[in-house]
């Protein structure tokens, strides 16, 4: 069944009056992209959460315009940080331009400061946040 499926009216209505996010990975074809695009202007009123960069980790262009088309699509990092690496200047531009509807999420397992080093580095990684904020 189609996200967008008048059989799930009563879903979204409900989701709707909720208030509450909804996530899910939309897929990164273009007919994916087409129902999440339908989805979200027929729903202005629900937050969407399109997880891995909404299939569009390696389009940041792509990304930023249904960015600024759709202000309910929030979008996670997660399983793109790769796709973003090749081009760390575009996704940085990307990143801060729409910071407040980018969810900075991993599929890598996060390791627990185990030692010294791991201390250390986490302390530099803070520092470097509090002396540079939004970079």
């Amino acid at each position: 069944v189609p996200l967008d499926a008048p059989s799930l009216d009563p879903v979204w209505d409900a989701v709707e009056g909720l208030g509450i996010p909804v996530a899910w990975l939309p897929g990164s074809s273009p007919a994916a992209r087409e129902e999440m695009v339908r989805l979200l202007e027929a729903r202005p009123e629900v937050p969407f959460v399109a997880l891995d960069l909404a299939g569009l980790g390696r389009d940041p262009a792509a990304l930023g315009a249904l960015l600024i088309r759709l202000p309910n699509l929030h979008v996670d990092t997660a399983g793109s940080i790769p796709d973003m690496a090749r081009d760390p200047a575009t996704a940085r531009e990307l990143l801060t331009a729409h910071a407040d509807r980018v969810l900075l999420g991993s599929v890598h397992p996060v390791r627990v400061a185990a030692g010294p080093a791991d201390h250390l580095l986490a302390q530099r990684c803070l520092h470097r946040h509090a002396a540079h904020p939004g970079r």
